[in-house]
């Protein structure tokens, strides 16, 4: 039996992040960084007091990073798409599974409603539930 389409996409996800890993853990095995160990200049930059008194305090500071591989962005971005596509994938399967019979246009307008600046009025929203339950599953 063929995968449902939302599984492939998040199993496509994997796939994506997967690659991330070896591309990042890669550039970080490479020490990418240099930090340098120094006494802290002095209690006035703090709102507090030393913890121990009589002991100097620590400071790392980061002096180097290495430029970002140019592949993390783009293979992130995709892990993000596919993982995106399934919610959309899924709530056509959702869709289908309550509305049988639905027409072209209720599929190809149909999508996971997702809104990134404010919350999506009934007239964006309805429309990329077309066919699907007003009832929340379970």
């Amino acid at each position: 039996m063929t995968s449902p389409s939302f599984m492939l996409k998040v199993d496509r996800a994997r796939e994506h992040l997967h690659a991330f890993d070896v591309e990042a853990s890669a550039w970080i095995e490479g020490k990418p960084y240099a930090a340098v160990d120094e006494p802290d200049p002095g209690p006035f930059l703090y709102p507090f007091p030393y913890p121990i008194p009589g002991t100097q305090a620590r400071r790392f500071r980061v002096v180097r990073v290495d430029p970002v591989p140019d592949p993390l962005g783009p293979i992130i971005g995709d892990c993000v798409h596919n993982l995106r596509s399934s919610l959309d994938h899924l709530a056509l399967a959702l869709a289908r599974s309550f509305t049988p019979a639905m027409t072209e246009g209720q599929i190809e307008g149909s999508e996971f409603p997702v809104s990134f600046t404010r919350p999506m009025t009934s007239g964006e929203e309805n429309p990329k539930r077309s066919g699907a339950s007003p009832r929340p599953l379970g």
